[in-house]
């Protein structure tokens, strides 16, 4: 008899598999449900580095135009002409009318 104590019944390893069964399908239920999840956030991730090459892009762009050099006495560019009248200074750019 000491030899059959260790030994589970036809009926407790039928349990056993009936609850092993039970886990394994919850486990695929999960991992289908993980699987939406994934494909769900690398999309996202995508869009947000579609987003950040995007507002780089125009952050440079910006910074660009912020450090562009111009004289200090120079027109907006919504308030320039857009055709200018011709010169009327003399040619040689000396006035002789002393």
């Amino acid at each position: 008899m000491a030899g059959l104590e260790g030994k589970a019944s036809y009926e407790e390893l039928l349990r056993g598999n009936e609850e092993l069964g039970r886990q394994l399908a919850e486990e695929r239920l999960q991992n289908e449900q993980l699987r939406r999840d994934n494909q769900s956030l690398t999309a996202q991730v995508e869009d947000l580095k579609r987003r950040l090459a995007d507002l780089q892009r125009r952050f440079d762009d910006l910074e660009r135009t912020a450090y562009r050099q111009a004289a200090p006495f120079r027109v907006p560019e919504k308030r320039r002409k857009s055709h200018p009248s011709p010169d009327t200074r003399p040619a040689g750019g000396l006035c002789r009318s002393r």
